[in-house]
């Protein structure tokens, strides 16, 4: 009995693999396409109910972190702390980013159900956005708003 109980299980997990691991070359080149996915940030200059108009801006380059690679004894370097944090101040202060406008307007509308965020993920409601309030609005491939984050 223990003998057909384990040839059956074996059986089984071989018919598993050979059926996971034949899949069609046409659907993996077809499905391997990332979506496309635009982004609009700046700066609100009007807001009309759920309908912005934003002085677009150049989307701001992140500082690169600095590498997590062992140094010469295998150990990792130690982290650096900014003059701010140093002081007792916060990190965001020392990280304020200049941006750049374009000269571009785009006018967005914010479909409902769609809720803003705030920078660290929290939900803000649509009248959170205010003249003068920074978004960045990302959309699918055909424009349609998919996220808001508001940085204020």
């Amino acid at each position: 009995m223990k003998k057909a109980l384990i040839t059956l299980l074996a059986g089984a997990m071989i018919f598993t693999f050979a059926s996971c691991g034949n899949t069609s070359n046409s659907t993996a080149s077809s499905s391997s396409q990332p979506p496309e996915i635009k982004t609009y940030f700046g700066k609100v200059s009007s807001v009309t109910g759920n309908e912005i108009d934003i002085d677009l801006a150049k989307e701001p380059e992140m500082e690169k972190a600095p590498s997590q690679e062992p140094d010469a004894e295998g150990g990792m370097a130690a982290a650096t702390m900014t003059p701010a944090i140093q002081a007792g101040g916060t990190q965001g202060a020392a990280q304020r980013i200049e941006v750049e406008y374009t000269g571009n307007i785009k006018s967005i509308t914010i479909p409902a159900g769609i809720k803003p965020k705030n920078a660290i993920g929290d939900e803000k409601q649509l009248s959170d956005i205010k003249k003068g309030s920074i978004v960045n609005i990302f959309t699918d491939a055909s424009d349609n708003v998919t996220e808001v984050f508001i940085y204020d």
